[in-house]
């Protein structure tokens, strides 16, 4: 895409015809999504943490996380028009991810064991604990 399809675009991303509520409330709720940006040779790319699948990108660092900020924001706004409710911010720590581990039945049980000699309630407790170094 060339420069100029890229300034169009930014320029002309948010002037669908949102209602002034739902885009006002998008703009409120993105500005708690955190965004990870990383290079690749001469651009940058930007990805929503708590929606991977929207992403922007940009020759600056900022670039890319205006970009990114504005197809959050965006991506938001339709999902409130849908109706749907958007993803929490990851900053407030909820926990709507789950991981699913093969362990034999041995291991099972000494995990258990170590859980409840640790105090933990259970075991994905023990392991999340174990695993992030105490976080």
């Amino acid at each position: 895409m060339s420069d100029k399809s890229r300034n169009d675009l930014a320029k002309s991303e948010l002037e669908r015809p949102f209602s002034d509520h739902d885009l006002a409330a998008a703009r409120a709720h993105a500005g708690h999504f955190g965004i990870v940006v990383e290079q690749d040779e001469q651009w940058w790319y930007g990805r929503s943490v708590e929606m991977p699948g929207v992403m922007g990108d940009g020759r600056t660092p900022q670039a890319a996380i205006a970009a990114t900020r504005s197809a959050v924001i965006t991506a938001i706004a339709t999902m409130l028009e849908m109706d749907e409710v958007p993803p929490a911010p990851a900053r407030l720590g909820a926990r709507t991810e789950q991981v699913n581990v093969r362990l034999s039945a041995d291991e099972r049980l000494r995990i258990e064991a170590l859980a409840r000699q640790g105090g933990f309630k259970g075991m994905g407790d023990y392991m999340r604990v174990m695993g992030l170094g105490g976080q």
